[in-house]
């Protein structure tokens, strides 16, 4: 019996490395969606979880000053492309260098090419959160004590629909230094919710966020 087993086993794992050789060139979508999951770690020997973490944390060394907020936003694309663009034509070796070869690389360049163009032309529009309240607001928080910076940011919170505010009052805390932001993945662990709900709800509310933001610095003003 136990000779049978080994004798049958390469087979099975030839058929297994067939099944999930058939999804090359395709889209995840294409797949059954209880295997998807599966498929994407035969692909790139990896999660797309600790893609994603370890996009961030390179974002993060790559990028300075204020930019460095952006590095959850990248590393968000960078999982959205590898989940909506064709898969690898064959299996990544090495996923980390893959990922910063094809995908994070292009998606920095992207922020940086932005932010030159920004500081070329002085009526560009600011339209970040994190940038608008240090090119706007500096002279009205610089007044603030801590504990009145601290109800600023409470109460644009509160401005947003219900369902938002756990996200984004994990999202900005003030610290004795200023403002903070936690990354995605600091406030899933803090929340004990997917990262993948924390990035729908921040998408969804930032844009929000940010008219809530600009009233209030115009009323203070």
């Amino acid at each position: 019996m136990n000779a049978a087993i080994r004798e049958i086993r390469p087979d099975n794992e030839r058929s297994d490395d067939d099944w999930f050789g058939q999804w090359h060139g395709r889209t995840l979508s294409d797949v059954p969606v209880r295997r998807q999951a599966e498929v994407f770690e035969w692909m790139y020997g990896t999660t797309l979880p600790r893609i994603t973490q370890h996009a961030e944390r390179v974002a993060w060394r790559a990028l300075a000053g204020h930019l460095r907020h952006h590095s959850d936003d990248i590393a968000s694309r960078v999982a959205e492309d590898l989940v909506l663009k064709p898969l690898p034509a064959r299996q990544v070796v090495n996923w980390r260098a893959y990922v910063e070869t094809n995908v994070l690389q292009w998606k920095v360049k992207e922020l940086l090419r932005r932010e030159s163009a920004r500081k070329r032309d002085a009526g560009h529009r600011v339209d970040d959160l994190d940038l608008a309240g240090r090119l706007a607001a500096r002279p009205i928080l610089d007044e603030m004590s801590m504990l009145e910076l601290r109800e600023f940011c409470a109460a644009l919170v509160a401005g947003l629909p219900d369902c938002y505010h756990p996200v984004f009052r994990a999202i900005f805390t003030v610290t004795e230094d200023g403002f903070d932001r936690r990354t995605i993945v600091e406030v899933a662990a803090l929340l004990g919710i997917p990262d993948g709900t924390v990035r729908r709800i921040s998408s969804r509310g930032m844009p929000l966020l940010r008219d809530l933001t600009r009233s209030a610095l115009r009323a203070a003003a």
